[in-house]
């Protein structure tokens, strides 16, 4: 409890973020993408991210143009898994969009109306769990009707609406009094260096 249990468990996460993971993914993801261009000087590195950045925000916009329907692919896939064994589970209506959703011992109180259920993943999420999908199939409609609005396509085209613009090279960058940006100075290590086998060998 002392470690701040909402920044990494789910039971203390908010609801109406879409979001149940609980690693840092986006930055890992950033981090391997730039696992070679972080080698470089610091102004080559600079441009590289900046072209990549602009090459990926162009590529998603077209890949967000070939979709159909009222989300992405993989937020598709992700209804489906959760919507697995729906069957199983034997659906009790209450009225004005209420169930309780049973399956043995286990039930769960699902409200179409506030997009909730007690089972808590679907506030999390923002996709229907199984339990949810049982009460949507009971009334007949599609469960991609009850997404949450951030994984709408058009939040996915808003975000890649605007691209980087291009920039010249350096060799149109005006020049200026300061000094150029310099690689730090090179400062021995303590202790005896390394030597590699082969240097040995000779």
């Amino acid at each position: 409890m002392a470690r701040k249990p909402e920044t990494w468990c789910r039971a203390f996460f908010s609801h109406g973020y879409a979001c149940e993971a609980v690693e840092n993914g986006v930055a890992e993801c950033f981090n391997d993408m730039i696992k070679e261009i972080r080698k470089k000087p610091l102004l080559t590195m600079l441009e590289e991210i900046r072209i990549l950045l602009m090459k990926r925000f162009f590529h998603e916009g077209q890949e967000v143009a070939k979709w159909r329907g009222n989300c992405g692919p993989n937020i598709q896939l992700k209804l489906d898994e959760f919507g697995k064994d729906i069957r199983v589970w034997t659906v009790v209506p209450s009225g004005d969009d209420v169930f309780e959703v049973r399956y043995g011992y286990n039930g769960y109180k699902v409200d179409l109306a506030t997009h909730t259920c007690t089972c808590n993943l679907w506030m999390l999420s923002g996709i229907p769990y199984v339990h949810s999908q049982s009460a949507i199939n009971y009334v007949h409609k599609d469960p991609s009707q009850f997404l949450s609005s951030w994984l709408h396509n058009d939040k996915y085209v808003a975000t890649y609406s605007q691209n980087i613009q291009p920039v010249g090279g350096s060799n149109l960058w005006p020049m200026t009094e300061f000094i150029k940006p310099l690689p730090p100075p090179f400062r021995r290590m303590p202790r005896r260096p390394k030597v590699k086998k082969s240097e040995a060998c000779i």
